[in-house]
């Protein structure tokens, strides 16, 4: 790994992908009507701006991205700096972004044994991945070149469900780790801390720490909401 993150093994690397996503997915231009582009991405304002690569003068950390677009729909291969990775996104009227497995999962209507994630710290690693990529491409070909919109809106709904838990779990374990935090600050008669750790969860503490909120409020002299004496 001593010589991954020099320029010239960097632009290696880079043309190594651009020139193997160029070749390997060609058939979606010259057989199923997409168009090609690909270059170097930025962003500005939360939007995603693609300029022509230019060997040698690479913006770090790089984000590389080849597309196969159709006027509402694109796949998108992008390899990115971080951690060296590999990854394909569906792109929907260049709003919505899914990761091709989401797709695929609700596609087969079943769990998709879908191989990845891939990581390319090396050309030969860039070749064998793509391999990859271009086989998992070619058995989905019709279900990515002719998609059905209802199979977007159903893959976004299982997206929306998947957010949402993920966000109920880290506040459980935010909610968690803050009463774990307030209990010793209790002890240590740090009121403040204590009321700024669990007033965020209020509503949702377990009684014990409903109580410890209590306990802090009374000793700073501030109206308890709850009503807790």
């Amino acid at each position: 790994m001593a010589g991954l993150s020099t320029p010239d093994h960097i632009d290696t690397l880079v043309s190594s992908f651009l020139l193997e996503c160029e070749s390997r997915f060609r058939f979606l231009e010259q057989t199923h009507g997409f168009s090609y582009f690909s270059g170097q991405a930025r962003y500005e304002r939360g939007r995603q701006i693609v300029v022509p690569y230019q060997h040698g003068a690479l913006m770090r950390p790089f984000i590389i991205t080849t597309l196969y677009e159709k006027p509402d729909w694109a796949l998108e291969f992008r390899f990115c700096e971080d951690l060296y990775a590999i990854e394909v996104y569906i792109l929907h009227r260049y709003v919505h972004r899914l990761d091709l497995a989401e797709f695929l999962t609700v596609g087969k209507r079943q769990e998709e044994n879908v191989p990845g994630p891939f990581f390319a710290s090396t050309p030969d690693q860039v070749h064998r991945s793509t391999q990859k990529l271009f086989q998992l491409i070619e058995q989905n070909v019709e279900l990515l070149a002719n998609p059905n919109p209802r199979l977007m809106e159903k893959a976004l709904a299982m997206r929306e469900k998947l957010l949402e838990h993920q966000i109920r779990e880290q506040y459980k374990k935010d909610m968690e780790r803050a009463c774990v935090n307030a209990a010793r600050a209790l002890v240590e008669k740090d009121y403040v801390r204590v009321v700024s750790l669990l007033r965020p969860y209020a509503p949702d503490l377990p009684p014990a720490d409903q109580k410890k909120l209590s306990v802090a409020l009374k000793n700073l002299q501030i109206p308890d909401p709850a009503g807790n004496a």
